[in-house]
C-alpha cells in the first residue's frame, strides 16, 4: 500500500527557521518598546524642564534686580530655589526620585541671557537620576582681529576686522580702543550679527581689546598688539584757486570763471562752499559747490548776484581737516531800481528854479551816479551823485517836457531810463523897483509960488496955497502898484491943518520914458469957490509897459510955471 505524501510533517530544518524568524521578531519588538519607553521617559524630562523655566521666568519677573544689567553674561537660579520660594512643586523623574540633588549635588537650574535692551532669553537644565534635559555648553567663543597688528608706521588709516566665532550660537560683543595708552572709546556690549570694521583714522599708537559671549554665557577676550599710525594734517593753504585775472574784492558785471587746485598729497578730498551775501546784508546764504571730491582740480562758474566767499574745507586720509577762505569775487549784473522821483511843482508851470529829489536802490554794488535828459538829448551825469537819495541842481531853464531819470551802478548796469517828470518852467514876470519904497509916497505940491519953492523941494510939498493965497498943507498924494506890464496910480488930494476948500488947478499926471512921455492923462480939478467943483481922488491905468526906467510928472495949468513938479520913478527889469 501507497503511503500519502500530503500527510507528510515539518522538517527539522524548517522547524528550526521558524524558531529564528520569531526570534528576530521578538527581538525587533523588545528594542522597540524599551525605544518608546526612553523616549516616554526623555518626552516626561523636556515636560518637566518647561515648567522648571517657566518657574524661573516668574522668579526673575519678581526679583527684576537679579536679571543681567549688559547684554552676555549669564544670571542663575538654582532648583532648589525655586522650590524653596514656592515658585514650582518639589520635580521628579517618572519613577518619583527627587530631581533636585544627585549625590548631594546641585546641577539643575534656569539660566537668563539679556540679548538686547528689551530682550531676556531664558534656559535651563534639568538633572535626574543621571538623566538630563537642556544643554551646557562650556565652550567658549573665539575672536580674531585682523590683522592683529601692523608692522610698519601707517601713514593713512587702518581698519581692524573684528570676528567671533562658536560652537553654537555667539550673542554679543565689545571692544575697546586705547590710544597712546588712554582708553579712546567703548562701543559697550552689543548684539553680535556679523563682522565688525574698526577703523583708526588718527595719528597716534592704537591697542583694541576685544570681549564676546556666547549664547550660552561663556566669554572670551583678546588684546591686541600695537596699531601705529602717523597720517600727515591736511594743509589747506595748498589748495589755490585762480580766477582767470578776475580781481577780488572788486565788483564785476559778468560771471566769474574760478579753477580750484589741489597741490597736497595728503588731502585725499575736499568741499568748495560759496557764502553768499549782498551789499551790506547782514544774513549770509551758504550753498555747496561740490563736496568730498578727490579729483586734483575743479571748474566753476560763479553767475549769482552778490558778495561771493569760497571757503574750502579739506580733509587727509584720517578724516581730519582744514578749512581756509581762498577768494572772494564781487558779481553785480542787475541796474539799480528807481524807487521815487519827487517834483515840488508836479509838473505844474512855474517860474521859479526847483530841485528833484531822486530814491533808488542797488543791492550789489551800490548806485555810482544819477543822470537826467530830455528827448532827443544825450544823458547828463550829476556831479557827486553816488547816493541812494540825491537831490538835483536846480531846474531853471524855460521849457514845458518831460526829464528823463535813471540810475547807474559800480559796474555800468543802469536803469532803463523810462522814469520821467514833467518840468514846466515858463520866464518869470518883469520886476520892479520903486526909487521911494513900496509906493511913491510923496506929497505934490500944487500952484506953489515962487517965494516957496526952496521950502517945497526940501519938505516934500509943504508949499500949498489956499483960494485966498495963503500958505496950506494940502497935498496930493499918489499910491503905485504893477502887475503883468500894467501900472497903476492911485491918486488923493489930502487936506491938512490949514482950512481950505480945494487946490486951484491940477491938470493932469504925465508918464515919461527915456525922456519921451507914453502917457499924459489930465484929472481937471478946480476948487468948488473957484468955478468947477471936481473929485478929490482917483485912479489912472497905463498899460504895455516894458523895461525901463521911468518917471511920474503931475502937471497945472500953464500960467503956474512951477506946478510941474517932479514926482517919483521907478525901473521894470
Amino acid at each position: 500500500m501507497k503511503s500519502n505524501k500530503n500527510n507528510r510533517g515539518f522538517t527539522l530544518v524548517e522547524l528550526l527557521a521558524v524558531v529564528v524568524i520569531f526570534g528576530i521578531i521578538a527581538t525587533i519588538a523588545i528594542a522597540g518598546i524599551r525605544g518608546v519607553l526612553k523616549r516616554s521617559k526623555e518626552s516626561y524630562l523636556d515636560a518637566q524642564l518647561k515648567m522648571v523655566i517657566l518657574a524661573g521666568q516668574s522668579y526673575y519677573a519678581d526679583h527684576r534686580s537679579h536679571l543681567p544689567k549688559v547684554i552676555g553674561p549669564i544670571h542663575e537660579v538654582d532648583l532648589e530655589t525655586l522650590v524653596a520660594l514656592k515658585y514650582i512643586d518639589p520635580v521628579k523623574d517618572a519613577n518619583g526620585v527627587d530631581c533636585v540633588t544627585e549625590n548631594g549635588t546641585n546641577k539643575s537650574k534656569v539660566m537668563v541671557q539679556k540679548v538686547n535692551d528689551k530682550e531676556y532669553k531664558y534656559r535651563g537644565y534639568l538633572y535626574c537620576s543621571g538623566k538630563t534635559s537642556g544643554t551646557l555648553d562650556n565652550e567658549k567663543p573665539v575672536i580674531t582681529l585682523s590683522p592683529m597688528k601692523t608692522d610698519r608706521v601707517e601713514s593713512r588709516a587702518v581698519t581692524v576686522m573684528l570676528k567671533v566665532v562658536d560652537n553654537e550660537e555667539v550673542l554679543s560683543y565689545r571692544y575697546i580702543i586705547y590710544k597712546d595708552g588712554k582708553e579712546y572709546r567703548d562701543t559697550g556690549y552689543q548684539t553680535y550679527k556679523k563682522e565688525v570694521a574698526i577703523r583708526l583714522t588718527e595719528t597716534g599708537v592704537f591697542q583694541i581689546k576685544a570681549y564676546a559671549y556666547d549664547t550660552s554665557g561663556n566669554a572670551s577676550n583678546i588684546t591686541s598688539l600695537d596699531y601705529k599710525i602717523d597720517i600727515p594734517k591736511p594743509e589747506c593753504n595748498h589748495i589755490f584757486v585762480d580766477a582767470a585775472g578776475v580781481s577780488e574784492k572788486t565788483w564785476q558785471k559778468n560771471n566769474v570763471k574760478i579753477t580750484v587746485s589741489n597741490r597736497d598729497s595728503n588731502i585725499e578730498s575736499w568741499t568748495l562752499k560759496d557764502v553768499i551775501s549782498d551789499n551790506g546784508a547782514s544774513i549770509a546764504t551758504t550753498r555747496v559747490l561740490v563736496k568730498r571730491t578727490t579729483s586734483n582740480e575743479r571748474d566753476f562758474v560763479l553767475s549769482l548776484n552778490g558778495q561771493h566767499k569760497l571757503v574750502i574745507e579739506a580733509y587727509n586720509k584720517a578724516g581730519e581737516s582744514c578749512t581756509r577762505e581762498v577768494g572772494t569775487y564781487y558779481i553785480d549784473k542787475e541796474p539799480p531800481r528807481i524807487l521815487k522821483i519827487e517834483n515840488p511843482t508836479n509838473g505844474a508851470a512855474t517860474s521859479k528854479p526847483f530841485s528833484l529829489k531822486l530814491t533808488g536802490e542797488d543791492l550789489h554794488s551800490g548806485i555810482d551816479y544819477w543822470q537826467y535828459r530830455y528827448n532827443g538829448t544825450e544823458w547828463r551825469t550829476y556831479a557827486d551823485s553816488s547816493k541812494n537819495t540825491f537831490e538835483t541842481t536846480p531846474f531853471s531853464a524855460i521849457r514845458d517836457e518831460k526829464v528823463y531819470i535813471r540810475a547807474c551802478d559800480k559796474v555800468g548796469n543802469c536803469s532803463s531810463g523810462s522814469d520821467s517828470t514833467h518840468i514846466h518852467i515858463v520866464p518869470p514876470p518883469p520886476s520892479v523897483s520903486l526909487s521911494q519904497g513900496h509906493s511913491f509916497g510923496y506929497w505934490l505940491c500944487a500952484t506953489c509960488r515962487t517965494s516957496c519953492h526952496s521950502s517945497r523941494v526940501q519938505s516934500g510939498g509943504t508949499c500949498m496955497l489956499d483960494k485966498n493965497g495963503k500958505y496950506g498943507n494940502v497935498m496930493i498924494k499918489i499910491d503905485f502898484s504893477y502887475n503883468s506890464n500894467t501900472a497903476s496910480f492911485h491918486w488923493e488930494i489930502i487936506q491938512g491943518n490949514q482950512t481950505f476948500i480945494g487946490v486951484k488947478y491940477f491938470v493932469g499926471i504925465r508918464v515919461i520914458k527915456d525922456g519921451i512921455s507914453i502917457s499924459d492923462q489930465r484929472i481937471k480939478h478946480e476948487s468948488s469957490s473957484w468955478g468947477t467943483s471936481s473929485h478929490n481922488s482917483g485912479t489912472i491905468t497905463v498899460n504895455n509897459l516894458g523895461p525901463g526906467v521911468y518917471r511920474v510928472e503931475t502937471y497945472g495949468n500953464s500960467q503956474e510955471p512951477n506946478f510941474g513938479i517932479y514926482y517919483g520913478d521907478f525901473t521894470i527889469n
